[in-house]
């Protein structure tokens, strides 16, 4: 009997040995997750304000707003942010058209800012972590009263209060509840409209006419004006060249050999001449920053007129005196010079030859009778009343040999301009001010906003949902230009070294020269979705089409995880929560078993 209570105590006490092991595990088990816990809580106090918990528009309707807020949704708190949620979220749908203006925008972008960053850590929905300082007032109470939510601080400077290592947050957190109504409402309003919360495509549109497409030019004085141009900055033999706009008409042109100016006829336009000539006057300049003042250096167009005599035959030989007959010719060239030193080409040649014939020579052989009427004096009879003859019967030829040998020198001043403007956007990228920079920062916010609300909201779709994740984070991610991750700066880094082995002839006919081994775009392109508003060049148009086909991705695959959420058939927790609150479990269970 002895024997048997000594082995029935050695047992009991290797029972309670493995009982307090496992006690001692579970509490060990709870303060590490207490400490992820406080670890999480001040890691992203500083953010906690800036990231929302889900992105679906399904979770913004009053209905499912939990109860603090129906509480106080009345309030004049969050009076505006209800009124705006109700007007501007679906607002295509329900007036037929998108938010008319970004003045209108910004007043729900604020609004849903300010519920989410401020309204939230208003005292209205966060009971002061000072009341854990009153022992009179009691946790259940409190918790019963206010929830979770609302509680947050108080519940940090309890634990603060028992445990000294879970050290309370420096900076409140504001209510989640309150908090996801704001983040949901502004990340929604984002995505509802595009063109307002990422207007990098007009900022780049806008850089290209103000700081690429210039060309300085002299007044009067010599003083060199910036002047904006409008031109194809990505024109190649591979397509039609639209015609620039022409120089104003001379009411009159000047003889090629003299003085003399006659009426121009009506036929005889700068915008007739050929679409290269139009272009190189219009834009080419032969340097890319602006010339000392004085200089004059830039292409120039003219016109001058020919007349002389078409032979049509003799009379007279062996009489003493010959006659010389003849028609009278007008030629008026439309000229074309690269600058003032160079000499001039006729790009274009009107003729006209009148049909009456004349004597335009007589010489005698007998006696002093010689006489010879000029062309100019020939052409003193015709005009200006033979104008009009000339201007509806006149011949227009263009001289195609002539737009042979300008091409090149089209096609190397806009790829020189080309890659001054990815040159110049890379720059402007690595800036803090300015309206790329400023274009630059929305988009980086948005992405951000995204992949943070993304991260807390939907962590379990993002771990399963590969299109999700690679919109959000992968190699073809909606584009950023992150301080470690500048992917927008990059492509244009990439489109400039495109150029490098261009100069100081032209580089050959590429269309895609600036996409060439871009990393973080596809070639050909992703589909779009919207092809309004675009930047007009090949990477900015590409980088805007991404942007919009990765960001409506990304709203499909919202989508499709919020109708599961409704439809109770998915459910999302935070992760360190959920191991947290798995823990307590366990731990509950085993030190309370009944």
């Amino acid at each position: 009997m002895r024997d048997e209570v000594r082995a029935l105590g050695d047992e009991m006490r290797a029972s309670f040995a493995r009982v307090e092991a496992q006690i001692n595990t579970v509490y060990a088990n709870m303060m590490a997750q207490f400490d992820k816990l406080n670890a999480a809580i001040a890691g992203n106090t500083a953010q906690i304000t800036l990231v929302q918990q889900q992105v679906a528009q399904l979770g913004l309707r009053l209905e499912d707003i939990a109860a603090t807020v129906l509480a106080a949704i009345g309030d004049a708190t969050l009076h505006d942010a209800r009124a705006d949620i109700n007007r501007y979220l679906g607002y295509l749908e329900n007036f037929g058209q998108p938010i008319p203006t970004y003045n209108e925008f910004v007043g729900p972008e604020n609004e849903f800012h300010l519920t989410s960053t401020q309204l939230a850590s208003g005292a209205a929905f966060v009971v002061p972590a000072t009341d854990a300082d009153n022992p009179a007032i009691d946790p259940t109470t409190v918790l019963n009263s206010f929830g979770e939510a609302r509680s947050i601080n108080y519940l940090a400077r309890v634990a603060s209060g028992r445990d000294p290592s879970m050290v309370e947050p420096s900076t409140p957190v504001g209510n989640p509840t309150v908090w996801n109504l704001g983040a949901q409402a502004y990340a929604m309003l984002m995505l509802q409209n595009p063109t307002y919360a990422a207007q990098l495509s007009t900022a780049l549109a806008a850089f290209r006419t103000n700081e690429i497409q210039v060309r300085y030019e002299p007044d009067g004085n010599g003083v060199q004006v910036k002047t904006l141009k409008n031109y194809d900055l990505f024109w190649d033999t591979d397509k039609p060249l639209a015609p620039a706009p022409a120089k104003a008409d001379e009411a009159t042109v000047p003889s090629c050999s003299g003085s003399r100016q006659i009426d121009r006829p009506s036929n005889v336009r700068y915008d007739l001449m050929s679409n290269v000539v139009r272009a190189l006057q219009y834009a080419y300049t032969p340097r890319l920053d602006e010339p000392p003042a004085g200089v004059r250096e830039l292409p120039e167009v003219g016109y001058c007129y020919t007349p002389s005599w078409v032979h049509t035959r003799t009379t007279g030989y062996g009489t003493g005196v010959v006659r010389y007959y003849g028609k009278l010719r007008l030629q008026i060239h439309s000229r074309f010079r690269l600058n003032s030193a160079a000499a001039w080409q006729n790009s274009r040649t009107a003729d006209y030859t009148w049909p009456d014939e004349q004597v335009y020579q007589i010489d005698c052989e007998r006696f002093n009778c010689d006489s010879e009427t000029t062309p100019e004096q020939g052409l003193t009879q015709k005009w200006p009343s033979g104008r009009y003859a000339f201007a509806s019967a006149a011949t227009a030829v263009n001289n195609t040999a002539l737009d042979t040998t300008l091409t090149p020198t089209l096609r190397g001043f806009l790829q020189a301009r080309q890659k001054l403007m990815y040159d110049r956007v890379r720059e402007k990228s690595t800036q803090v001010s300015g309206p790329v920079p400023t274009a630059l920062k929305k988009v980086n916010t948005t992405a951000r906003l995204l992949q943070a609300y993304t991260r807390l909201g939907l962590p379990n779709a993002l771990d399963s949902d590969d299109v999700l994740s690679a919109n959000l984070f992968g190699q073809y991610q909606i584009p950023v230009n992150m301080p470690t991750d500048a992917k927008i700066g990059n492509a244009y880094a990439r489109a400039s070294g495109n150029y490098a082995l261009c100069g100081p002839s032209p580089c050959a006919l590429d269309p895609s020269r600036p996409l060439r081994d871009q990393v973080s775009l596809k070639v050909p392109c992703e589909p779009a979705v919207d092809s309004s508003n675009l930047p007009g060049d090949p990477l900015g148009d590409c980088l805007i089409t991404s942007a919009r086909s990765r960001a409506n991705a990304l709203l499909q695959r919202y989508e499709v995880w919020a109708d599961q959420m409704t439809a109770s058939l998915h459910r999302e927790r935070v992760p360190w929560l959920n191991d947290t609150l798995t823990g307590l479990r366990i731990t509950a269970r085993l030190t309370h078993p009944n």
